[in-house]
């Protein structure tokens, strides 16, 4: 950079300029800084290992991150998309410049998208992450929606799955709706004989029945259905016009897309409790026990259609 004066055109007392001189060499010293700033943190931009695997259950597939394109259900994908950058990009911020940061970071990721209904192909063996690695793990997160293992001795590393699971999501809005909070197993998912039952049931005891004895029924069927499911059924359009398990199957994929922004920043919550610089370990059990961590409310359905 080169700085020339003509001091011969323009006229100034002595205090004009050397205020104006000040200025000059204030505006140079920012673009040096500026300069050297955007240089050492190029330097110090960790190198990565990046893995990262979908496991569908719905087919039985598991995909490279490269194969997203065909997976089939676009809320599903627009999860994986969205929350991976997240968790790279904040991944990235944390390892700059840290003692570690000429050697390779690893980061490992699985999305398991698991189905209401069970598929009819060979069951896939989800991932789960490895007890050597909890073991060293500066944080360790566990709960239903992300199980996540950061690790920074004697290299960072990260370790995540990430779950899409359908009855998750139910079990999620009938706990919100005030349902038996007991459960807190990630539920599998049902076979179609099992579902299809569940829908004979509350077609017979609730559609086909007069109103005043459905609303007493629904206090019995509660027992044989499980919440999630039923949670499912209330929320379908209550008619028999059509055959009541294509609408339940139908009300699953509007459940899905009512939650699936809240559900992202649900998380990244989540993902953002192993960001800080203390060892922590956190669990857990249902979306209740998030309340004051996240806004729970904001991800509560009360109206699918």
């Amino acid at each position: 950079m080169i700085l020339f004066f003509s001091c011969t055109k323009i006229k100034m007392t002595n205090i004009q300029f050397y205020n104006f001189y000040i200025a000059v060499f204030i505006s140079l010293l920012i673009s040096l800084s500026a300069i050297k700033t955007a240089y050492s943190t190029e330097r110090c931009s960790p190198q990565m290992k990046y893995s990262m695997q979908v496991i569908d259950e719905s087919t039985g597939r598991q995909l490279s991150g490269e194969s997203l394109a065909t997976v089939g259900d676009s809320n599903f994908k627009a999860f994986v998309t969205s929350i991976s950058k997240y968790v790279v990009d904040k991944f990235g911020e944390s390892a700059q410049c840290g003692k570690n940061s000429e050697v390779p970071a690893n980061i490992t990721l699985f999305f398991v998208y698991r189905p209401l209904i069970a598929a009819k192909t060979a069951p896939v063996s989800p991932p789960i992450v490895p007890e050597n690695l909890i073991s060293e793990a500066t944080c360790y997160l566990d709960s239903p929606w992300a199980k996540l293992a950061i690790s920074r001795s004697p290299k960072l590393s990260l370790y995540a799955v990430f779950a899409w699971n359908e009855r998750q999501f139910l079990l999620d809005q009938a706990l919100l709706a005030g349902a038996d909070a007991s459960h807190t197993e990630s539920p599998a998912s049902i076979e179609e004989q099992v579902f299809e039952k569940y829908v004979q049931d509350y077609t017979d005891s609730v559609l086909l029945v007069p109103s005043s004895e459905a609303q007493t029924n629904l206090i019995h069927i509660s027992e044989r259905i499980p919440s999630d499911v039923l949670w499912l059924f209330r929320h379908a359009w209550q008619s028999t016009f059509a055959p009541f398990s294509m609408e339940a199957r139908h009300t699953i994929g509007l459940t899905l897309t009512h939650a699936t922004q809240q559900y992202m920043l649900l998380v990244e919550t989540l993902v953002n409790q192993c960001f800080v610089p203390e060892k922590i370990e956190k669990r857990y059990n249902n979306i209740l026990e998030l309340n004051g961590v996240f806004n729970i409310n904001q991800y509560r359905i009360d109206n699918i259609h």
